[in-house]
């Protein structure tokens, strides 16, 4: 297992996954205490670092009063359990108004990370201005050399977007050199979102409506999260817990949730998942402000050789584009820009599947019937398929979303290749789960000669079993992972697969 650095700093979603460290309790071992308080309903204390049995320096709470009434612990931030409602009253009012930002925002992050081979850490700083089209990612990581008891720096990379006038360019830096490309106002905005929320909780429950955000805020009370949350959790996994808390700490209102759950990966060739997260999400009166991650993972391959990662991550929100360090971040030399950023597209197929994505090695100065009809496809601006995209509008990084119309000929063979994902839960969850089929395209692909097509994502035996998994081709269903193709023919595979697989009564 190869850790990825950059997935744990741009893409941290929120995966209920993550280890449990457990440490060695053998006789004569020494008990360290943990810094934080931890705490219960009578007082606070400080729990061993490898057993969560073993508590220090026990004391009861102190409480004081804010101004809306909340009676909280001045020293571990303790929220008496009648004031739990109320504290989780201010904390969806944040959290609402914090999903339904579309303003500039900035973002600072700093990550330590523990792997099996060694320490990591990181730091990111993303700036966004959606209504000048400024844009700027920042981040540098680094790596702990034990023979020179120092850090060294391993990676760093900068993307920015720059303006003069109508002109658009984006400039990336992987550390030795610096790319440009002509880009759009919409660039920066397209690339990273404009909300907050979506930096650190792109992950879901059960992917697109049915994400952690949206189920929170369906939620109207902090009891109803108690009771329906940890079971909406078991859902998808094979076992394993989800505890939630509401809490005032440094004046701000605080939702905390903890995961840990067991689960296979056998796509990846790992037999056994041990996987345990914290969250911390500081909300002020208004919006989400900071956020705490500590995540401890094991897994286990085939072979039985096993890793254990452990990373915190912290964010801070500011609420406004930082002009200062957007115009401190400068290249020594800025190349000429040579091409354009690539297009984008969304089309949708027959059958309701939506393809997202660059469009090929498009360009935006490309048309995209010409692009659309390479590929055999006829491009719509209705799903009727009444009304035809004209011929002479370009390729754009702003998104469009387009019908597809398939035109075959004799010359070629077509494979698309479709993932359907049924959502399925109980009556019970409805309010919080949408029950509904997500169908999106893996690839859309022409050959030019007859050939064996390998299918992407065939099921595993396991997804088989536990997850009602099967593929079909032309309607018919197969066994195998491989197609013969034949010039002049269409080839629609469709992986199909339960999200939930044993949804509770």
């Amino acid at each position: 297992m190869k850790l990825n650095t950059k997935t744990f700093l741009l893409l941290m979603p929120l995966v209920f996954t993550m280890a449990s460290c457990g440490g060695n309790k053998t006789q004569g071992h020494t008990h360290s205490k943990e810094t934080a308080y931890s705490y219960d309903e009578n007082g606070h204390y400080h729990s061993c670092s490898c057993d969560e049995n073993i508590r220090f320096d026990y004391t009861a709470h102190t409480y004081t009063t804010n101004s809306e009434g909340i009676n909280s612990c001045s020293v571990c931030g303790y929220v008496e359990n009648q004031a739990q409602e109320q504290v989780w009253k201010v904390i969806k009012s944040s959290l609402e108004k914090t999903a339904n930002y579309n303003g500039a925002f900035t973002t600072i992050l700093n990550a330590d990370i523990n792997v099996s081979e060694g320490k990591m850490k990181g730091s990111q700083i993303i700036a966004i201005d959606p209504n000048s089209g400024k844009y700027l990612d920042s981040m540098i990581n680094k790596v702990y050399n034990p023979s020179t008891l120092s850090w060294m720096e391993v990676e760093t990379s900068i993307e920015k977007v720059e303006i003069e006038g109508d002109k658009y360019t984006f400039y990336s830096f992987d550390g030795s050199a610096v790319e440009a490309k002509y880009a759009d106002k919409y660039y920066g905005q397209y690339l990273k979102g404009t909300n907050p929320l979506n930096t650190f909780m792109e992950g879901s429950f059960n992917g697109g409506e049915n994400s952690f955000v949206n189920i929170l805020l369906k939620m109207e009370s902090y009891s109803e999260i108690n009771k329906f949350l940890p079971e909406l959790f078991t859902l998808n996994t094979k076992s394993g817990n989800f505890i939630t808390k509401s809490e005032m700490k440094d004046n701000l209102y605080v939702f905390n949730f903890y995961t840990k759950d067991v689960r296979d990966n056998e796509n990846e060739g790992v037999l056994i998942d041990h996987n345990k997260a914290d969250y911390s999400l500081y909300f002020d009166k208004e919006k989400l402000v900071k956020a705490e991650i500590f995540v401890n993972m094991y897994a286990e391959n085939f072979n039985g050789q096993g890793q254990t990662i452990t990373y915190n991550m912290a964010y801070d929100f500011k609420y406004s584009f930082d002009e200062e360090l957007y115009n401190k971040q400068t290249f020594d030399a800025k190349p000429t820009p040579t091409e354009y950023l690539e297009g984008r597209a969304n089309l949708i197929f027959a059958g309701g599947y939506e393809w997202q994505g660059p469009y090929g090695n498009s360009k935006i100065n490309e048309k995209v019937t010409e692009k659309a009809a390479e590929r055999g496809l006829e491009l719509y601006y209705d799903k009727e398929l009444k009304n035809k995209v004209s011929d002479d509008e370009l390729l754009t990084t702003l998104p469009k979303t387009y019908y597809v119309k398939q035109i075959v000929d004799s010359k070629h063979a077509y494979v698309l290749l479709l993932n359907e994902t049924n959502y399925k839960t109980s009556s019970l969850y409805k309010k919080y789960i949408k029950e509904y089929t997500e169908k999106t395209v893996y690839t859309y692909l022409v050959y030019e000669y007859a050939s064996t097509y390998n299918i992407t994502g065939f099921p595993s035996s396991k997804d088989i079993e536990n997850l009602n998994a099967k593929v079909t081709v032309n309607g018919e269903e197969v066994k195998n992972s491989s197609v013969s193709l034949s010039l002049g023919n269409t080839y629609t595979i469709i992986v199909s697969k339960d999200a939930i697989s044993n949804p509770l009564q």
